[in-house]
Order: C-alpha cells, then structure tokens, then sequence
C-alpha cells in the first residue's frame, strides 16, 4: 500500500510513497491522501442542503465531490516518473470516527464510489466526465430501489410539470401532518386541502396553470393556518426538530436532568422526566417538568434555562415559519418563545428554546454536553425548532418494564455496589401488575404510569450490596494486610496463633490451607473464621487491648466492617462486644502473632482475597493404591502410552 511516507516536522506530507515504492522495484496500491478521502463533504456549503445527510469529518471546506475524484489521475505522479507499470491499483480511504451510523456511511460512499471504481479500471486518457455523468443518472433507480442512503447532488431532478410538483407538494404535506395535533393544521385545514387536491385530480384535460395557480394557494392557505395549542392537564414530550447537517438533534427528547436544567437526550429515551405539562398563562404556556414539579425560567440571554418552583415564564407556541434554503415548511415544527419581547423574526433579543452545546474535548476524549438556552434563532430545521407529543403511556411503561429487565439482566449477584436481591425482588413484586396490564393490551392512565414509576424510583434509590454484604461463604478468602509496606503478609493459622506470613498473589488451588479462611455469616450479621486448615475457628482468649488471635474448635463472633484510612481501604476485624480488632506489627518477625488493637491505625486494616477454591468441595485425600493411575475425562482408568487429556489421582490435569 503506497500510502504519503512522512512528515517534514511542519504537519505537511512531503513525499509520495507510490513513486519512492517504484524506484525501489516494488509495485504498489495508491492511497492518496485527502484527494480521495471519503469522509470529506461530497458539496460546499454553497450547495449544501440544510438537511445534508452528513456533514463530513473535515468542516465545510473540505470538498471531495463526486467531479473532482473522478477526474484525479491516481497515476499522474507515476506517469511523470516513467513508472506508470508499477502502479496496481487505487484506494479511497472512508475514515469513520465521526460517523454515527451504516446510513451516514452509504450516503459518504455513494455515488462516489462509482466515481472511484471508473478511475481504478479506465485509462485517464479515456475517461469523460460528462459520459460518466449522464450514464450516473441511471443509478439513481438502481439506489432507491436497494432503500440505499446516497447523496443527490450530481443527480438531475426529475422534470416534471408545475401542477404535478404541487399536487405532489400538497399530498406530502397531508401525508406528513397529524390533524389537530400540537403544531399541526386543524382537521378543518386538512380536509380543505385535500379536498383541493382531489378537485384537481378529477379536472383533467382543464387548464392546467389554473389549478397549479388554485392549488398553490390552498397549499399557502394550509401552510399559514394557525397551528393547534396544548391541551391544559395532557402531559407531552418535545423532540428537537433540527435536521440541520451541523446540528442534527432530529429525534432527540427534551428531558429535566437533576442539576435543574433542561437538557435533550440524543435519542428517544422514554424516560419519566422526559415528560411535560403545559400550564395556562398570560398570552401563553408555562412548561413544567413532571419529575421535578417545578416550571421552567428563562434568565440571561443564552444561557441555561432553569427550574423555578412557582413563577416560571409564560411561552408563545408558534409555528416554525422561518425558511431554511428551500425549506419554509416543516410539519408539526414549532418555536417556543418567550413572551415578553416577541417578534416573528429573529431580531437577536426574542428568548427561544435553542439546543446549544458546551465544552467537550476530542482530544481527550471529554465528551460535549448539550443544553437548552434561551436564544434567537427560530429558521426551520435548525436547533431552535421542536416537535410536541402527547405521551403515549402504555409506551412508556413498556419502555420502563424493558429498563428494569435490563438493570436486573446486568446485576452481579452479591457484588459490592450492586442492587441486593431483596431490593430486586421486591421491585418485581411491584411490578408484576404492570406487566399484565401490558400483556392483557389494556390502556396505561397517567396515573397508572406514575405508580410504577415511583416503584422504580424505590428501587434506584435502595441501598446497594455492600463491601460486607458481598462477601460469599461459597469460598475461601485470604486475609490480606491492607497496610501500604505490609501487603505480602496474610494471616495463617499456625501452632494454635494467628500469625502473619508472607505469600504473594494470586492464590493458587493448591495454597497452603492455613492461609485460607471461610467467612461464615451469621444471623445477626457478625462472622466466623473458619481456617481450611483441621477446620479450626479464629477467636480470642480475651476481647481486649493486646488479646492474641487463637485457633479454636468453637465458633467465635467477629464483627467484619468496612473501612477506608487515607488511601487505604479494607476491612476491620472485630473481636465480639469490643472496640478491638486485628492487627499487625510494623514488622512482623517469625515469632510476630495477631493481636487486638484499638482500631485507629493502618495496620489494623486487612482485604479480604476471595479465592478460586470453593468451600462446598473439599479434595478427598488420595489412597496408596490409586497413586500413579490416570483418568480420562470419563473417569475411566487410561494406559500409560494413551495420548491425549488424561487427570492424575491428585486431581491434577495432563496433557500427553
């Protein structure tokens, strides 16, 4: 692959690797760089649609058209270097660190990609931009009828008549507008409408200039109509409206986040602050979050709006009627306004909902975060612009049904940090009624919805497994100094004491049973120690200041608390009904032991290892008369010259 070899310390290429490959004897793929870089704008912005399906990896400025690739020579350098035979092939480069989907991707590729395919099997001296060009526009049936995302720019509009552009402008709009809904036309509007079109399909063979110029104003008449308002006490949703190539939010949901401002979700979150009311005021709204009861406020002129609990500001809810290029209607697309100070036309002062992105690092991977502020700029399809939607609830509770499935899928039972199974059966419990509401197809209320969301609410907020919750009798731990200068010492039962020796990590199957420890887990939450070790308990002669850590045959209570010191962080060993724990010397000597101490040090600290040995088995001792035998993984006894995986009496796996 002859891909640019170097850099020349100012950030610019400074040789061509093709032709470098060639006067070393090798032949080579040319992968030029940026000219046929794929992720570039396919168009300028003078020819940008608003709505451009992609907005390219480079800026504005950074055109690769569908022309300029295929009138490049990939070639050219070779050709002047006399070494054209050495050229194998070419390679557009499609970079994808800003591609947000497949669809993105094929409108990057197409058509470019037949532009690329000519250049790499046509001579330069054959090529002909404007047969290339006519022979394209065949493509165009070929993409749609594959449902294929693609750019249209060097695709000729299909010629047809003024009143058929209008007929089909008119049953668009019908098409796209949900009768007496919030920002759209009236029923009224529409059947005017429609009944227009339909009036015009049936005069055929009539003069055709006098029903575009009828049909043009009752497409006009529609697209002026005044827009249905919220209804007081409905609860709805706004989705951004922004189908602007630069600011594409289309689709994103308008949520209260818990700092008390207004922020969207980039995709259809279906979560409860997601939901709004629209409260009735003076020539106006008041938007009020369900989640948090509060109103929003508009305070400074594009900064963050904010949550006020009374008093919020009253909005206009207007029709987005500002053209955007060839745009100058979007159905259902609203502008919320405040309305003191209110103009049809952005004048740099009228307080709007606006989407505006803060902050961000690429470098560093510290992600933007966007917000809502209050600012001027109401054109259609941009961030300024919303859709409002009645909440469907019977959606919503299923969508809150499948995030509690995927929480509970996704809980590590008996982890530290992790929701307690009590805390999840009781939020199925709760939730079982919601379910057969679901699977019975019966309408979800308001009321309804909320109960289960509180429910769930619950849930969040319970308590998560603790460090201590999460310790498991089902296997043997090793008690570990937390000490920062004392963490190869662990606690081994040796001689009747408890005694510090050193032992690195990880801990093998076959560690020394002293060092291993069951914590059993009582009733009233406290622990035995139980050492693997002739099954001896951890105790103490006396709970007091300097008392050893004796072995002994009876249980003995230990209170097991978590605990952080500075940096350190574990767990204190605490002897029954006292304020002493384990503890260890500074440093430990063969003759060291463990002694209680008062539980204010770093030396009293100690992790507790889980280990791979399990406690529920326990490793049957191997008889004189099985020594030397061999096992398949049937359990039948195997030959000595038998290939393959074969287990020793010990328990131990071989290969062979």
């Amino acid at each position: 692959m002859a891909w640019n070899l170097g850099l020349d310390g100012s950030g610019r290429w400074t040789n061509w690797t093709d032709v470098l490959a060639a006067s070393k004897g090798f032949h080579s793929v040319i992968v030029p760089y940026n000219v046929l870089y794929l992720d570039w704008m396919q168009v300028g912005p003078d020819q940008a649609d608003v709505n451009e399906g992609y907005r390219g990896g480079w800026g504005d400025n950074n055109v690769n058209s569908v022309e300029k690739i295929y009138k490049f020579d990939p070639l050219e350098r070779l050709r002047k270097a006399g070494k054209v035979e050495y050229g194998l092939g070419v390679q557009g480069n499609m970079w994808t660190e800003t591609t947000n989907n497949n669809a993105e991707l094929e409108y990057q590729l197409l058509p470019r990609l037949l532009a690329l395919s000519e250049i790499a099997w046509l001579p330069h001296d054959k090529k002909e931009w404007l047969s290339f060009f006519y022979r394209l526009q065949a493509h165009r049936t070929v993409f749609d009828s594959r449902n294929m995302t693609y750019a249209k720019h060097f695709f000729l509009p299909e010629e047809k008549s003024k009143l058929l552009r209008l007929t089909e402008e008119a049953e668009a709009l019908l098409a796209g507008t949900h009768a007496d809904k919030v920002g759209y036309a009236s029923k009224s509007t529409c059947e005017a409408l429609a009944n227009t079109v339909e009036a015009v399909k049936k005069q055929k063979g009539g003069d055709e200039a006098q029903q575009a110029e009828t049909l043009k104003k009752a497409i006009e008449v529609f697209k002026t109509a005044p827009i249905t308002q919220p209804v007081a006490g409905k609860v709805y949703r706004l989705f951004s409206a922004s189908t602007y190539y630069k600011a594409k939010y289309a689709g994103a949901t308008l949520y209260a986040d818990e700092k008390k401002a207004l922020r969207v979700h980039y995709t259809d979150q279906q979560e409860p602050e997601e939901l709004f009311t629209f409260v009735p005021a003076q020539n106006g709204w008041i938007l009020k979050a369900l989640s948090n009861d509060q109103q929003v406020t508009i305070g400074a002129y594009d900064q963050p709006l904010r949550f006020t609990k009374n008093n919020g500001t009253p909005l206009r809810i207007d029709r987005a009627s500002v053209p955007a290029q060839q745009y100058d209607y979007v159905p259902g697309a609203v502008v919320l306004s405040k309305v003191d100070g209110y103009s049809t036309t952005a004048t740099g002062r009228v307080s709007r909902l606006y989407i505006k992105t803060f902050g961000g690092d690429r470098n560093n991977d510290v992600p933007a975060e966007n917000k809502v502020v209050a600012l001027d700029n109401p054109t259609l399809c941009h961030p300024g612009t919303w859709h409002i939607v009645e909440a469907d609830f019977r959606q919503m509770l299923i969508a809150l049904l499948q995030r509690c499935d995927r929480i509970v899928e996704d809980v590590l039972p008996n982890e530290e940090g992790q929701y307690t199974q009590v805390a999840i059966k009781q939020l199925q419990k709760e939730l079982l009624p919601a379910r057969d509401l679901i699977a019975k197809q019966s309408p979800v209320s308001q009321e309804q919805y909320e109960i289960y969301v509180k429910a769930y609410q619950k849930f969040v907020k319970a308590p998560k497994t603790t460090a201590v919750d999460a310790i498991s009798s089902d296997r043997y731990y090793v008690i570990r100094s937390a000490h920062p200068n004392l963490t190869d010492y662990v606690a081994q039962l040796k001689n009747g004491y408890v005694v510090p020796t050193s032992v690195e990590s990880p801990i093998s199957l076959d560690a020394d049973p002293t060092i291993l420890w069951q914590l059993i887990r009582q009733e009233n939450g406290t622990f035995n120690l139980l050492n693997r070790a002739d099954k001896k308990y951890a105790a103490v002669q006396s709970a007091t200041y300097g008392g050893r850590v004796i072995e002994s045959k009876m249980p003995y209570s230990w209170t097991i608390r978590s605990h952080k010191q500075g940096e350190v962080k574990g767990f204190l060993l605490i002897a029954d009904a006292s304020n002493y724990g384990w503890s260890l010397p500074l440093t430990p000597t063969s003759t060291s032991q463990v002694t209680l101490q008062s539980l204010t040090q770093w030396n009293n600290i100690w992790k507790l290892e889980p280990t791979a040995v399990s406690t529920a088995l326990s490793r049957p001792s191997i008889k004189n008369d099985t020594l030397g035998r061999t096992y398949d993984l049937s359990g039948r006894v195997t030959s000595s010259v038998q290939h393959g995986v074969v287990i020793d009496a010990a328990g131990q796996k071989h290969i062979r």
